[in-house]
């Protein structure tokens, strides 16, 4: 990397076997990554690899892959960070897509938010709203009222 990288940063690089270091690194230049989240790839890159006994430029590779029709290097980012997290994740993920699913058939107004609690660790969901007149009042209890809520208790649990 021609850039500036701080030692914390490079330190994480040491993790990886020797062989896989240059390539990681001519794969990770090409987005141009903050140190925050070169870190987090990183971090997810050692933990993925290490679990699963699988090559890091490999995991790289395969999510640079996912994201090869996205032309501007600066929104291949999150994309890439989704497909490590999904891969570090997997039960979490999982839970993840079916809570939204099950949000979604709520039909949510922009004015409301409805949130698990951290990493679904808790039977809880969080509701947040914004209530500006009766009808938005009216809505909101429409929403509490709905049988979709059946769903959402069984993904949370």
């Amino acid at each position: 990397m021609q850039r500036r990288i701080p030692a914390h940063v490079t330190k994480k690089f040491s993790l990886f076997p020797a062989e896989d270091r240059e390539r990681l690194v001519d794969l990770l230049e090409t987005l141009p990554l903050n140190q925050n989240n070169l870190a987090e790839i990183l971090d997810l890159l050692s933990e993925i690899s290490r679990r699963d006994g699988v090559s890091a430029v490999g995991i790289v590779e395969e999510g640079l892959g996912a994201t090869r029709t996205i032309a501007d290097p600066y929104k291949k980012i999150d994309p890439l960070k989704d497909f490590l997290r999904q891969k570090r994740f997997p039960l979490y993920h999982q839970k993840k897509v079916r809570f939204d699913t099950a949000i979604e058939k709520l039909n949510l107004p922009g004015s409301v938010w409805v949130n698990p609690s951290p990493f679904f660790e808790e039977s809880f969901v969080e509701i947040r709203g914004k209530v500006e007149k009766g009808d938005d009042l009216k809505r909101l209890i429409e929403i509490l009222e709905s049988p979709a809520w059946t769903e959402i208790f069984e993904v949370i649990k």
